[in-house]
């Protein structure tokens, strides 16, 4: 009563060992068990108060892993949906975005734009640098995030285009 104890209850196949603050208690085997869910209840109905409660897998013994040379940081992508301005020949007026960016990051810019229609993977049209804006009823946006440190990366809040006819 009025006692906190640590219960650990390791299930390998029909096999429960059962351990109170880290000491073995008891072991058991049940075969009549078939999966099933977790259950907690007091044995002699009584009450009783939980804390804390985790469930996971567990290996035993726990994997081990090794530490290979450090790969070499690959660039993100995004690019937007196809946008359909519903006007041929529809200028893209201003691309902008929001973004935040630590030492040794950058966000570059893409774009494309089309009278034909395309779909966001397609080859073409083919991209270009965002400083000049293409015309076009189809219009997409793409940017790369970059860094060149892993602690640090880019992040891109917002972006927003204008187009006109």
């Amino acid at each position: 009563m009025d006692t906190w104890a640590i219960i650990d209850i390791r299930i390998s196949g029909s096999n429960y060992n059962l351990y109170q603050d880290g000491n073995f208690k008891s072991s058991y085997s049940r075969s009549d068990l078939s999966g099933g869910g977790i259950g907690l209840e007091q044995w002699d109905g009584g009450p009783s108060e939980y804390d804390w409660i985790l469930v996971r897998k567990y290996a035993d013994p726990e994997p081990s892993a090794s530490v290979g040379a450090e790969e070499a940081y690959s660039p993100s992508t995004i690019a937007s949906s196809v946008y359909d301005t519903s006007e041929v020949n529809a200028g893209w007026d201003l691309l902008g975005w929001d973004e935040t960016l630590p030492s040794g990051t950058d966000i570059t810019f893409e774009v494309r734009a089309s009278d034909a229609i395309f779909l966001k993977d397609d080859a073409t049209p083919a991209w270009q640098d965002a400083s000049v804006l293409p015309s076009g009823r189809y219009q997409q946006w793409r940017a790369t995030l970059t860094t060149t440190d892993s602690d640090d990366t880019p992040v891109l809040h917002e972006v927003w285009d204008l187009y006109s006819w």
